[in-house]
């Protein structure tokens, strides 16, 4: 599929995409939210309250079909982006933070 193809795919079903987005860096960074980057005063973050803090401002197509969505941390991490990849067929297979 070519990256033109993809893009109008996410935009159809934008709001899907997103939330998945959301859930899969959910799964995927809350332990270590928790576990390694609260505050001394800082209580666990619930999942819900995890999700809610996040919102998107980038989604880029890259070569051979795969994208990624750039989020804005809400300071989870402290200002750090949250990045989730994935592709159409697979869906999204990965977060991680990045700078």
């Amino acid at each position: 599929m070519d990256d033109l193809s993809v893009a109008h795919a996410l935009w159809a079903d934008q709001k899907r995409w997103t939330n998945d987005a959301i859930r899969v860096a959910t799964e995927q960074l809350l332990s270590l939210k928790n576990g390694a980057w609260l505050d001394e005063k800082e209580r666990p973050v619930s999942p819900d309250c995890f999700g809610k803090q996040l919102s998107l401002n980038e989604i880029a197509i890259e070569a051979g079909g795969t994208f990624a969505f750039y989020f804005d941390d809400g300071d989870l991490f402290f200002g750090h982006t949250i990045i989730v990849r994935g592709s159409l067929p697979h869906g999204f297979t990965d977060a991680g933070i990045a700078g």
